[in-house]
Protein backbone atom coordinates (compact mmCIF):
# COMPACT_ATOMS: atom_id res chain seq x y z
CA UNK A 1 0.00 0.00 0.00
CA UNK A 2 2.84 2.39 0.86
CA UNK A 3 4.51 1.64 -2.48
CA UNK A 4 1.27 2.35 -4.32
CA UNK A 5 0.88 5.66 -2.47
CA UNK A 6 4.50 6.67 -3.21
CA UNK A 7 4.09 5.71 -6.87
CA UNK A 8 0.88 7.72 -7.09
CA UNK A 9 2.59 10.78 -5.55
CA UNK A 10 5.48 10.51 -8.01
CA UNK A 11 3.12 10.29 -10.98
CA UNK A 12 1.05 13.26 -9.81
CA UNK A 13 4.11 15.44 -9.12
CA UNK A 14 5.60 14.51 -12.52
CA UNK A 15 2.34 15.43 -14.22
CA UNK A 16 2.20 18.76 -12.40
CA UNK A 17 5.83 19.50 -13.29
CA UNK A 18 5.11 18.84 -16.97
CA UNK A 19 2.14 21.20 -16.92
CA UNK A 20 4.02 24.01 -15.22
CA UNK A 21 7.18 23.80 -17.34
CA UNK A 22 5.76 23.82 -20.85
CA UNK A 23 8.09 25.11 -23.49
CA UNK A 24 6.99 28.45 -24.89
CA UNK A 25 7.91 29.78 -28.31
CA UNK A 26 10.10 32.85 -28.23
CA UNK A 27 8.28 35.94 -29.51
CA UNK A 28 9.35 36.95 -32.99
CA UNK A 29 11.77 39.86 -33.16
CA UNK A 30 9.85 42.80 -34.64
CA UNK A 31 12.68 45.31 -34.23
CA UNK A 32 13.31 47.49 -37.27
CA UNK A 33 17.04 48.03 -37.77
CA UNK A 34 18.62 51.07 -39.41
CA UNK A 35 22.19 49.84 -39.14
CA UNK A 36 22.90 46.26 -40.18
CA UNK A 37 25.90 44.13 -41.08
CA UNK A 38 24.53 43.48 -44.57
CA UNK A 39 22.19 45.97 -46.26
CA UNK A 40 19.02 44.84 -48.01
CA UNK A 41 19.48 44.49 -51.75
CA UNK A 42 17.06 44.81 -54.65
CA UNK A 43 17.27 41.78 -56.93
CA UNK A 44 19.87 42.79 -59.52
CA UNK A 45 21.33 45.63 -57.46
CA UNK A 46 20.93 49.40 -57.33
CA UNK A 47 20.94 49.94 -61.10
CA UNK A 48 18.19 47.35 -61.56
CA UNK A 49 16.15 49.04 -58.81
CA UNK A 50 16.27 52.43 -60.50
CA UNK A 51 15.54 50.86 -63.89
CA UNK A 52 12.46 49.26 -62.30
CA UNK A 53 11.37 52.57 -60.74
CA UNK A 54 11.80 54.69 -63.86
CA UNK A 55 10.27 52.12 -66.21
CA UNK A 56 7.14 51.94 -64.02
CA UNK A 57 6.77 55.68 -63.40
CA UNK A 58 3.72 57.19 -65.14
CA UNK A 59 5.25 60.04 -67.12
CA UNK A 60 2.08 60.80 -69.12
CA UNK A 61 0.57 62.86 -66.33
CA UNK A 62 3.92 64.47 -65.55
CA UNK A 63 3.59 66.70 -68.62
CA UNK A 64 0.42 68.20 -67.15
CA UNK A 65 1.95 69.19 -63.82
CA UNK A 66 5.47 70.27 -64.92
CA UNK A 67 7.28 69.32 -61.70
CA UNK A 68 10.91 68.28 -61.28
CA UNK A 69 12.97 67.40 -58.24
CA UNK A 70 13.65 64.64 -55.72
CA UNK A 71 11.36 62.56 -53.60
CA UNK A 72 12.74 60.63 -50.63
CA UNK A 73 10.91 57.39 -49.87
CA UNK A 74 11.44 55.40 -46.68
CA UNK A 75 10.30 51.82 -46.23
CA UNK A 76 11.04 48.61 -44.36
CA UNK A 77 12.42 45.53 -46.06
CA UNK A 78 10.93 42.64 -44.12
CA UNK A 79 12.70 39.40 -43.23
CA UNK A 80 10.97 37.70 -46.15
CA UNK A 81 12.02 40.44 -48.61
CA UNK A 82 8.65 42.19 -48.94
CA UNK A 83 8.44 45.96 -48.48
CA UNK A 84 6.18 47.61 -45.89
CA UNK A 85 5.65 50.86 -43.98
CA UNK A 86 6.18 52.99 -47.09
CA UNK A 87 6.21 56.72 -46.50
CA UNK A 88 7.46 59.87 -48.15
CA UNK A 89 10.05 61.68 -46.03
CA UNK A 90 10.60 64.53 -48.51
CA UNK A 91 7.76 65.28 -50.83
CA UNK A 92 7.64 66.94 -54.23
CA UNK A 93 4.08 66.94 -55.53
CA UNK A 94 1.00 64.93 -54.49
CA UNK A 95 0.91 63.03 -57.79
CA UNK A 96 4.65 62.27 -57.77
CA UNK A 97 4.52 61.22 -54.11
CA UNK A 98 1.63 58.81 -54.68
CA UNK A 99 3.32 57.48 -57.82
CA UNK A 100 6.51 56.78 -55.86
CA UNK A 101 4.54 54.89 -53.21
CA UNK A 102 2.69 52.93 -55.91
CA UNK A 103 5.97 51.87 -57.52
CA UNK A 104 7.59 50.83 -54.23
CA UNK A 105 4.52 48.63 -53.56
CA UNK A 106 5.04 46.99 -56.98
CA UNK A 107 8.63 46.03 -56.25
CA UNK A 108 9.55 42.35 -56.28
CA UNK A 109 10.99 40.85 -53.11
CA UNK A 110 14.33 42.18 -51.93
CA UNK A 111 17.19 40.24 -50.42
CA UNK A 112 16.67 41.13 -46.72
CA UNK A 113 19.19 42.85 -44.49
CA UNK A 114 21.22 40.81 -42.02
CA UNK A 115 22.44 41.49 -38.52
CA UNK A 116 24.64 38.92 -36.75
CA UNK A 117 23.95 36.43 -39.56
CA UNK A 118 20.16 36.65 -39.10
CA UNK A 119 17.65 38.18 -41.49
CA UNK A 120 16.15 41.30 -39.92
CA UNK A 121 13.59 43.97 -40.71
CA UNK A 122 15.56 46.91 -42.11
CA UNK A 123 14.53 50.52 -42.69
CA UNK A 124 15.97 52.17 -45.77
CA UNK A 125 15.46 55.44 -47.60
CA UNK A 126 15.98 56.04 -51.29
CA UNK A 127 15.87 59.20 -53.40
CA UNK A 128 13.83 59.23 -56.61
CA UNK A 129 14.66 61.99 -59.05
CA UNK A 130 11.71 63.17 -61.14
CA UNK A 131 12.41 65.14 -64.29
CA UNK A 132 11.00 65.49 -67.76
CA UNK A 133 13.38 64.99 -70.63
Amino acid sequence: MNRLLILLCILISGSLYAQVHKSYAMPEDTTVYSIVDKDPEFQGGRDAMYKFIYSNFNYQKMGEIDVQGKIFVQFVVEKNGCVSNIKITRNLDPFCDSEAIRIIRLMPKWKPGEFRNKKVRTKIEIPITVRLE
